[in-house]
């Protein structure tokens, strides 16, 4: 049976030193069932791609306090495994442990191509 995956893309700023290597990770990934990109800062969480990954993963979002809140939802994911070209692109904050543990509730996990690494195990 054939996998479904997504990739999440990053850039930290709209500087065009960084729009080749954008449209480098978003190139690299479009043979995938869909690319969610973003040109934002990875130390805050309020991403429109990144939050519309992790919605279609099965996972809901709320604001509660100002604070973004991640919770395994009833949805179905459209996809099994998220695949990101560099640790650094998903996130730089250590807050991310909140939304894979959700995703790993969804059996969604994520694949780190740099370290060779994924946090299904």
């Amino acid at each position: 049976m054939k996998k479904k995956v997504c990739a999440y893309c990053r850039v930290s700023t709209t500087n065009s030193s960084q729009e080749s290597s954008y449209e480098n990770q978003v190139q690299y990934f479009k043979s995938l069932v869909e690319v969610y990109a973003d040109k934002e800062t990875g130390t805050s969480f309020d991403r429109e791609g990144l939050l519309k990954m992790v919605y279609d993963a099965g996972v809901d979002v709320n604001k509660v306090n100002d604070k973004l809140v991640f919770t395994a939802s009833k949805r179905e994911p459209k996809f099994e495994e998220i695949y990101v070209s560099n640790t650094s692109r998903i996130a730089r904050n250590v807050l991310i442990i909140d939304i894979i543990r959700e995703l790993r509730k969804k059996q969604v996990y994520i694949n780190f191509m740099d370290w060779g690494k994924t946090t299904r195990d």
